[in-house]
């Protein structure tokens, strides 16, 4: 498949707008891997400078396996800026899991990934894929 105009992106990003997964869906067109965007963990963003790094991966392996490690290579371990709609969306579901943990109490799994399920439970794949 050709990759998208400028156009066509705009108009996805315009269309994901307020849907949960907003800010996993930017990260990804900001070119990170998918099991880059499962592994990044709110200890590795930096709201207030507006920045990420970028160090570990978590995917799966066969059909129950989950991996976490560190990036397949030095190349892949890096610290990108944040535009201004990724850290908006960042920001509003940092806050939106704040809510999630009032619900479900001590039931609530704090993994400390960003991309979690209502639930706090790390997605083991891009919910882009399956999970």
């Amino acid at each position: 498949m050709p990759p998208w105009n400028v156009e066509e992106v705009q108009k996805f990003i315009h269309g994901i707008r307020g849907e949960r997964l907003c800010a996993a869906l930017l990260l990804s067109l900001m070119g990170l891997r998918p099991a880059d965007v499962c592994g990044l963990r709110w200890e590795d963003v930096d709201l207030e400078n507006a920045t990420i790094d970028i160090a570990d991966t978590r995917t799966m392996m066969g059909s129950r396996d989950v991996v976490e490690k560190d990036t397949e290579s030095l190349a892949g371990e890096r610290a990108l800026p944040l535009p201004g709609p990724v850290l908006d969306a960042l920001k509003a579901f940092r806050a939106l899991q704040a809510e999630d943990r009032l619900a479900p109490g001590e039931a609530y799994a704090a993994s400390g990934y960003v991309l979690v399920h209502e639930t706090g439970v790390a997605f083991t794949i891009a919910p882009w894929g399956v999970d």
